[in-house]
């Protein structure tokens, strides 16, 4: 019995070690705003615009060669407006923002980008009237092939509208 105990003891203790170094190995996304630096969170008076840029980070020895965001907000407290980041390695090639509160942000390159960070786009986020939401993304696709995906683990970014 103590032998079981042990065992299963010791294949927990292996699975958590595993799970944390899988997790410290996890590409991100991450918002940031003109300058660079990162943000989480903006505010907004009616009326008024800003612009973040949203980078997501490929991982070592990957290349990255085609992908596809979307990013979902409330339409009835912000207004998005999506471009190309000025030093994006990898510009947007179809944008579509057909459905209200949705902005879809596809690109490829067949040469790729490897490694590190790359802009995905640059958002112009202006309030309509006051209220707070959460831009939240989805990473649909995010690698070098259909086979071969490194999707980011995504980050959302809290806009308050005054």
């Amino acid at each position: 019995m103590k032998t079981t105990k042990l065992s299963i003891l010791a294949i927990l203790a292996i699975s958590v070690m595993i799970t944390s170094i899988n997790a410290e190995s996890v590409n991100k996304s991450f918002w940031t705003d003109q300058l660079n630096k990162n943000v989480s969170e903006i505010t907004l008076n009616t009326g008024e615009s800003k612009t973040v840029r949203l980078f997501a980070e490929i991982p070592d020895n990957n290349t990255l060669k085609a992908y596809s965001v979307v990013i979902y907000y409330d339409d009835t407290i912000i207004e998005l407006a999506t471009s190309a980041s000025p030093n994006s390695q990898m510009k947007p090639k179809m944008v579509s923002s057909d459905s209200p509160g949705t902005v879809i942000v596809n690109s490829f390159d067949v040469n790729g980008v490897t490694g590190g960070s790359t802009a995905i786009a640059d958002i112009v986020l202006t309030g309509i009237k006051a209220g707070s939401n959460s831009c939240s993304v989805l990473f649909t696709a995010f690698g070098e092939d259909a086979d071969k995906q490194f999707l980011p683990k995504s980050s959302s970014l809290q806009v308050n509208v005054k």
